[in-house]
């Protein structure tokens, strides 16, 4: 990468670095461009030659943290010494000590820019994580750890719903005040999405 190059990866990282900043301090929508700008020390030509809108910096952190998860999880697909349900709740509680570090910005990707599944700023990655857990499922299914007459795709699918809801509701306190972290209560859901529901033969 040129000079110039690094100088515009630099001024964009910061723009984003300052509006979440700025999102976090003052809300999101009393955070105008003008604030960033001033902050950043740009003019508003340079950020709009970045962004269109304020709402593009939560889709390039949403992108960001999206590509994270994809890297997440090829790591797990290649740890074939560890059991698929093992994979399945490091996953879990990795992205859940994620979240929860910054909640505030978390919260906002989630309920702004569609975080991890369906992001404006490139629907197709959506279908590649799910590839990629689907993947995952079906190595399960081969090791007979995970039962083999489900549909790995529902399988992806129904994960990506459990976890998207379970977050969701964490992070805007739907629930209301809660002891538990963000991390324990995706690990108790999922528990409960790997093992059921139904308790001993009932059927």
């Amino acid at each position: 990468m040129g000079r110039r190059e690094e100088h515009k990866a630099r001024t964009r990282q910061q723009l984003i670095d300052t509006g979440l900043q700025q999102f976090r301090e003052n809300g999101f929508d009393a955070t105008r461009v003008q604030d960033i700008v001033a902050a950043v020390g740009v003019s508003q030509a340079t950020f709009f030659n970045y962004f269109p809108t304020k709402q593009a910096i939560l889709e390039a952190q949403s992108a960001y943290t999206a590509e994270l998860y994809d890297a997440l999880l090829r790591h797990e697909l290649n740890r074939t010494e560890a059991t698929v349900p093992a994979r399945l709740e490091q996953i879990t509680r990795v992205l859940a000590e994620y979240l929860q570090t910054d909640a505030e910005t978390s919260t906002l990707l989630v309920s702004r820019a569609r975080l991890f599944f369906g992001q404006k700023t490139d629907p197709s990655r959506a279908h590649h994580s799910h590839d990629l857990m689907a993947t995952l499922f079906a190595e399960g299914q081969a090791r007979g750890e995970i039962d083999a007459a489900a549909d790995p795709d529902q399988l992806a699918e129904l994960y990506a719903a459990t976890f998207m809801v379970t977050v969701t509701n964490w992070l805007t306190g739907w629930w209301g005040p809660t002891p538990q972290t963000l991390s324990e209560r995706l690990v108790a859901a999922l528990h409960v999405f790997l093992h059921g529901a139904l308790a001993g033969d009932i059927a």
